[in-house]
């Protein structure tokens, strides 16, 4: 696996050639678990943030929404299609540098 990403709640992994994508490419996101919090909170917490991800993904692929297909979910991870493209991070910070050269 290919460490992509991090953030304050997940990694974000790229599995090559993983068996359920047809042989192409998967993403893992893996949620960890926070030590300040009780590790049953934490175990249910970490559970309920994963489903609500996957309803939130699977409701907006019925609607038309582009977003990455589930593969599978065993808490703490979810495995999705791999998408190759511009993270949402970089694609905004690329936008909010054009309007700033625009105002200048």
């Amino acid at each position: 696996w290919t460490l992509i990403s991090q953030g304050a709640e997940a990694k974000l992994w790229k599995i090559p050639h993983y068996l359920f994508s047809g042989g192409g490419d998967c993403l893992a996101k893996q949620r960890f678990s926070k030590s300040y919090r009780h590790p049953t909170l934490d175990e249910r917490l970490t559970k309920a943030r994963c489903k609500s991800e996957v309803k939130c993904l699977v409701k907006c692929r019925r609607g038309g929404v582009p977003c990455p297909a589930i593969y599978g979910v065993i808490p703490p991870v979810i495995y999705m299609e791999f998408i190759q493209g511009q993270t949402v991070r970089s694609y905004l910070d690329q936008q909010q540098q054009q309007q700033q050269q625009q105002q200048q």
